[in-house]
């Protein structure tokens, strides 16, 4: 569990996902700023990609669980062709976390 600014606490898997928070390829994401250079201007613009990350590894997660259980709903579970609900919803998490590894500073 990490505190958000935004979202509270942001709750993750520890088996999973906290493995690969820590790794140093999303730990350098600290110190990446979301929006570069704007918080020279706007100082409140002070967040990186790191909590960027983790925001959205929240709501893709919150997004995925109410697609899946639609889908469920609407169409039967047969609908998912086999996938596990907690695999699909774990896979889009995982997606949203590391959608920003490849950004260098700057970008």
């Amino acid at each position: 569990m990490i505190s958000d600014p935004l979202y509270g606490y942001v709750y993750f898997n520890v088996e999973i996902e906290e493995p690969i928070i820590n790794t140093l390829l999303l730990q350098r994401l600290r110190y990446i700023m979301q929006l570069q250079t704007a918080h020279l201007v706007y100082p409140g613009a002070v967040h990186t990609r790191f909590q960027h990350s983790l925001g959205v590894l929240h709501l893709s997660g919150l997004v995925a669980e109410d697609l899946v259980f639609k889908v469920i709903s609407m169409y039967g579970e047969h609908a998912l062709e086999g996938y596990e609900p907690a695999t699909l919803i774990e896979a889009t998490r995982l997606a949203g976390l590391l959608h920003d590894v490849g950004h260098a500073a700057f970008s």
